[in-house]
């Protein structure tokens, strides 16, 4: 049988399809957004975003080391649980205001867009999660504003605030994949100095103990914290 053929099961020949390196399970998560914002963090920042978490997971896979994937995955959970929150808060205030002001109903936008997002993790989904609150955020807004609740400048303060922070979020996670990948890059630097069969003992400790140094430097985004 040719290399190129595979059997099937009733006893023919088939064209070997073209196989990736690693095959990856993932869903489609099919979404409406309404906003601007919405879409242009969708359209900006969501690729970007799976393409680190991506990477990250790539990374501690290959590598193995338990300690960094338990690290990282700590430090992802916290910085979601923190736009979580915030973002929660202000949904809770727009809704306030409605009830306050007795709104019934909510605003509508002139070009919705339906979108099929690929999935491969749960950061994925919660990152898509925290797209459409900011869009429910935005409709919220727009609804108190065309009654008269709050001031337009108001709403685009706020429509920015939040496309900053899913953008700072992204870029975040961008750092953690670049620490791990540096951490790794140590790690294989390391392993060919100490296999070195020339190098003399006191310049291997000297390399040792600086690469050793990189390897052991704790996980970090590097970034401010969301205010």
């Amino acid at each position: 049988m040719s290399k190129n053929k595979l059997r099937t099961q009733n006893g023919g020949d088939s064209p070997v399809p073209e196989l990736e390196a690693h095959s990856k399970a993932y869903i489609v998560e099919e979404i409406e957004l309404n906003s601007d914002t919405a879409k242009k963090i969708y359209r900006h920042h969501f690729v970007a975003f799976g393409d680190k978490i991506n990477s990250i997971s790539n990374i501690t896979r290959i590598v193995g080391d338990p300690g960094d994937a338990k690290d990282a995955e700590k430090i992802i959970d916290d910085l979601f649980a923190t736009y979580e929150e915030k973002l929660d808060k202000r949904l809770t205030m727009c809704e306030q205001v409605m009830s306050d002001a007795r709104i019934k109903g909510h605003s509508k936008f002139t070009t919705p867009v339906s979108l099929e997002a690929k999935c491969l993790t749960s950061h994925h989904i919660r990152y898509l999660d925290l797209i459409k609150k900011v869009d429910k955020l935005c409709i919220l807004l727009n609804t108190i504003n065309i009654r008269g609740e709050i001031a337009t400048d108001e709403v685009h303060k706020y429509q920015r605030e939040w496309n900053n922070r899913l953008a700072n979020l992204a870029n975040r996670v961008r750092t953690l994949s670049n620490d791990l990948k540096h951490k790794y890059i140590a790690r294989q630097k390391l392993a060919k100095s100490n296999d070195a069969a020339n190098a003399s003992s006191a310049s291997d400790a000297d390399e040792s103990t600086v690469k050793t140094s990189e390897i052991s430097k704790p996980l970090t985004t590097k970034e401010p914290a969301v205010a």
